[in-house]
């Protein structure tokens, strides 16, 4: 779940948002957004326990990511790798990911693992939609 966006005191004040300490400026800047420590509560279930039985998706190499017209966050994937929460099962060919802020930390989050099964490090699981393949031959 999304609580509130991060806002420094300008944009605070203009929306009559709560502000979120988050400016930042060189010498002769004026403030702006910045700096922003976005923190996810790991959870007490392994990978493979929030997985429960589903398969995921390891993105590795991706580029070219953005959002479009629509408000929806799209993100070629070059080089990613089928899992089943403890072991690689193969390379996948090369996808676009699509979703939402709102969905990829609303209902399509899963969780944090409490382990680091792959690469060692934390992985955050959300569930996409897979938008047209991408061709790069």
């Amino acid at each position: 779940m999304v609580l509130r966006g991060y806002s420094d005191k300008k944009i605070a004040d203009k929306y009559g948002v709560e502000h979120t300490g988050s400016a930042w400026r060189s010498f002769t800047d004026i403030p702006s957004n910045g700096n922003v420590n976005f923190r996810i509560i790991r959870s007490h279930k392994t990978i493979k326990e929030l997985l429960n039985g589903r398969m995921s998706i390891i993105p590795v190499k991706y580029s070219g990511g953005g959002f479009n017209d629509k408000g929806e966050y799209i993100m070629p994937v070059q080089l990613a790798y089928l899992c089943d929460g403890e072991k690689i099962l193969g390379q996948l060919p090369d996808f676009t990911i699509v979703s939402s802020m709102f969905d990829m930390f609303g209902d399509d989050f899963i969780g944090v693992g409490s382990d680091n099964p792959v690469f060692n490090d934390k992985q955050i699981l959300i569930k996409f939609r897979l938008g047209k393949a991408t061709n790069n031959s």
